[in-house]
């Protein structure tokens, strides 16, 4: 893990050694007596560059004869302006020009001029950095600098500025009288709409034939869950999620349309592009799920015979500062659905019911009297109906009420984010405790998530994605809860009128059933500890503009370690005689497994003019 870790810095400061784009793009073209603006549409046929640039400062208009062969951009602007009062800054693939004097020639000609400014926010009020500001139906504009703020000079008082940002809306304002112009942008939810994850790849939604569902990250942010099986139930048509149980740490069955077979099955869960446990995973940390319920999922192979399901987790953003997020959430669970046992009032009057001798009798019609009213009378050991040698008691225990209480979950989750011109990179960090429902002894479940991702646009067409994830699980609960008898069976059964405790303060037990208390306190505990490390990197050559090769190795190794340990029991009865001892021999037992998993994918991602995709 030391080499991983050390590799993935090592990866991350590549960045900065790397030359920008600027530098390393050569262009060779020769024009004479051309104007300046000829020059940068040249520019910008040769390259990914786009110009801005106020045309009331900027005299395009000028001629000028230059000659490159193989030179980097940087060189050839310095050739350009060098002689000339303008001034330009480089931001990833845009080129902002500006002048250094604050007036010129051409701007006294055009008369009256206003200076417009303002500020770009997102929808949780956070700056957007790189934002583009064009004044319609001109080139006059400028970017967003890194507290989304902007100034641009204009002449027209009535024009409209167009901002425009990567994932969002683009938005019009018109100026007016106005001097400052400050905007909010919405993100682009219609894109999950238009682009769909299917196979190896994606495609438009209006290309898209098969059925295939899709969630983005609203899904698991609305609804506090541990586990983000659970969020998916009743989100997605023909997506049945099935509850096995609801202690801490369960995961829920998925069922895409059923079971393919008479011995069951589970759809493959994918987790950008690595086979994974969706139960794993924090929900925090996904950005979109594709569920494929037919033909689409075809590419697996056999392995989607009961249908695939795509996560993609969250990443960075290109020059976009460093964000920092912190969620948390605090919820109560309560017990549904609870079967409630008859009382002792109901036991004694039922029972008073049967007149043909088939049953002895407990209590009189008098002592009905004394159970209503909850007497806390405890009558000597004796004979009554068919118990002898036991006391007989009076007032009524809800063992429903002593043993099942409330349980709760917690979650807390830390993200930071950012990126530069050729990277992103996440680190995502969460924790969540569930604890059980159980008054007595121990029933929790603790989750810990770890998350870094980058990309890394090693060259022009090289791109370098790396993902690093680690999760880790500790189940610890009483062993009465699943080992020898089953608790909430024992908690049904144990008689309405046995109290908790005897008067000495040890756990009372009556006739031969175990007290549920004292096995959940005194019966031994167990423990499940897991580790799941993923390193998945993947490597992405852009043949063309259609056709890219990608490479990915994945490489998983998960750890398991569990422990069973069943103590005696030692019962006492009402004179706080150890009277019988339950549950023997003292066991314990320890089991453990690891599992190394490897995974290397080479194919090719070519997109048709109409959208569609091919694989191979």
């Amino acid at each position: 893990m030391k080499l991983i870790l050390a590799f993935f810095f090592l990866s991350v400061n590549v960045v900065f050694a790397i030359d920008s784009y600027a530098q390393q793009t050569k262009l060779s073209f020769e024009l004479k007596n051309k104007r300046i603006i000829d020059v940068l549409d040249a520019i910008e046929e040769q390259s990914d560059f786009r110009f801005f640039y106020d045309g009331n400062l900027i005299d395009v208009e000028q001629p000028i004869s230059i000659k490159a062969d193989k030179r980097a951009v940087l060189a050839i602007l310095s050739d350009i302006f060098s002689t000339r009062e303008v001034d330009y800054k480089v931001i990833g693939n845009d080129v902002i020009l500006t002048a250094v004097s604050p007036k010129s020639a051409k701007q006294t000609a055009t008369g009256k001029q206003q200076m417009v400014s303002g500020q770009v926010l997102d929808e949780m009020g956070e700056p957007l950095p790189g934002v583009s500001v064009l004044l319609k139906n001109t080139k006059i504009g400028t970017l967003t600098d890194a507290n989304g703020k902007y100034s641009l000079r204009v002449s027209e008082t009535e024009g409209v500025l167009i901002f425009s940002y990567l994932g969002y809306n683009s938005l019009e304002e018109s100026i007016g009288a106005r001097t400052t112009v400050s905007v909010t942008l919405t993100g682009e939810m219609q894109q999950m709409e238009e682009v769909v994850a299917v196979g190896y790849g994606t495609v438009k939604r209006a290309n898209l034939g098969g059925a295939v569902s899709t969630l983005d990250s609203r899904t698991f942010e609305s609804r506090p869950v541990r586990n983000a099986a659970n969020a998916l139930q009743g989100q997605v048509p023909g997506l049945t999620v099935v509850r096995n149980g609801g202690a801490p740490g369960s995961s829920p069955a998925l069922r895409i349309r059923d079971v393919s077979s008479v011995n069951g099955g589970s759809p493959l869960v994918l987790i950008d592009g690595a086979e994974g446990d969706i139960g794993l995973i924090n929900p925090a940390d996904i950005e979109n799920i594709s569920v494929l319920k037919d033909g689409t999922a075809a590419i697996y192979g056999a392995r989607a015979a009961d249908g695939v399901i795509l996560v993609t987790t969250k990443n960075g953003r290109k020059n976009q500062d460093l964000r920092i997020s912190l969620d948390s959430y605090y919820s109560l669970k309560t017990p549904a659905l609870v079967k409630e046992a008859a009382s002792l009032y109901e036991h004694a009057a039922m029972a008073l019911e049967i007149s043909d001798g088939s049953f002895p009798i407990e209590y009189t019609q008098e002592e009905l009297q004394l159970i209503l009213e909850g007497s806390d009378r405890v009558d000597p050991t004796s004979n009554w109906g068919r118990w002898t040698g036991y006391p007989k008691f009076y007032k009524n225990q809800d063992w429903n009420k002593l043993i099942i209480g409330n349980g709760s979950l917690q979650n807390y989750h830390l993200g930071i984010s950012g990126g530069g011109d050729k990277y992103t990179y996440l680190i995502s960090l969460g924790h969540a405790r569930e604890e059980g429902l159980p008054k007595f002894g121990i029933d929790n479940d603790k989750r810990y998530y770890a998350r870094a991702k980058s990309t890394i646009d090693l060259t022009k067409n090289l791109q370098y994605d790396f993902n690093l994830s680690y999760e880790a699980n500790n189940r610890n609960y009483s062993s009465g809860i699943s080992e020898g008898q089953n608790i909430w069976e024992l908690t049904y059964k144990t008689r309405s009128w046995a109290p908790l405790r005897n008067p000495a303060g040890n756990f009372y037990t009556f006739e031969g059933f175990d007290n549920p208390a004292q096995v959940l306190e005194e019966g031994g505990e167990s423990s499940l500890t897991g580790g799941n490390l993923t390193f998945n990197n993947q490597l992405t050559y852009k043949v063309t503009k259609d056709l890219n090769l990608v490479g990915r190795a994945v490489v998983r190794k998960n750890d398991i370690d569990s422990s069973i340990v069943q103590k005696i029991l030692y019962s006492y009865n009402w004179d706080n005689v150890n009277h019988r001892t339950a549950r023997l021999p003292n066991s314990a037992e320890r089991k453990y497994a690891k599992t190394l998993y490897k995974n290397f994918t080479l194919y090719g991602d070519y997109k048709k003019p109409s959208d569609s995709m091919i694989s191979v």
